[in-house]
């Protein structure tokens, strides 16, 4: 197997994946300073779930070695220019 990295587009029938790995990831951080408003560990399923299927934006699982190690999400909006 190689050592690349691949994306594989998030559906809304996997929110419940990537919510756990969102937890999962910054729970570190979340610990070290309890930033209850913008933590992603305080985001709900339902929000991440509404993020998945927001017209304007795609989530992305970043798979390494055939695992789910990560996650990014891609924004567009005017002129389809990209955050």
């Amino acid at each position: 197997m190689s050592d690349s990295i691949e994306l594989k587009l998030v559906t809304e029938d996997e929110a419940e994946c990537l919510h756990r790995l969102q937890v999962e990831a910054f729970m570190p951080l979340y610990e070290k300073y309890q930033d209850d408003d913008t933590s992603p560990v305080k985001e709900s399923l339902k929000r991440v779930t509404e993020k998945i299927i927001e017209e304007n934006s795609d989530f992305y699982f970043i798979v390494f070695h055939g695992e789910k190690v990560g996650g990014v999400r891609v924004r567009w909006h005017q002129g389809k220019k990209v955050y």
